[in-house]
């Protein structure tokens, strides 16, 4: 990080306290930025693998406040790592964050989705599609 190499700073602050009208009490302080922890972190470090079992993909305002409360639905009673992706983007962009999260499921809602009570579910290893009833959605991760 060049000449920024600290990533915390603080010392002794014995007579703070006192100065502020308090009693005389010995302290000690620091403090340390997020940005610069997270900079010195060495990526191959760390063999973290994340893989979500779902990743929603909503299309419209109706569906994004549906998605919203599926999200929580799936992981309470499903234990179910869920990615919400409420960007509004394309279906298109949404289907490549869905790829490049490696998600096991998409699920696919749109108005039509919402208008007939019916979500759609893409396994992304097979590329199999089914469409689920709303209320049948939970059982079909189960």
């Amino acid at each position: 990080m060049g000449s920024q190499s600290a990533l915390c700073g603080g010392g002794r602050y014995d007579y703070l306290i006192e100065e502020l009208g308090g009693k005389p009490t010995p302290a000690i302080g620091f403090a340390a930025g997020i940005e610069r922890l997270i900079l010195s972190l060495n990526k191959d470090d760390f063999d973290i693998q994340f893989t979500p079992d779902v990743f929603i993909i909503s299309m419209g305002e109706d569906a994004i406040n549906f998605s919203i409360q599926l999200a929580n639905q799936l992981r309470s009673q499903n234990n179910l790592v869920v990615i919400n992706n409420t960007t509004r983007g394309s279906l298109k962009t949404q289907m490549k964050d869905a790829n490049k999260s490696k998600a096991i499921n998409a699920i696919i809602i749109g108005d039509d989705e919402i208008e007939n009570n019916q979500i759609i579910i893409k396994n992304m290893i097979t590329g199999d599609q089914t469409k689920v009833d709303f209320d049948k959605v939970e059982k079909h991760f189960k």
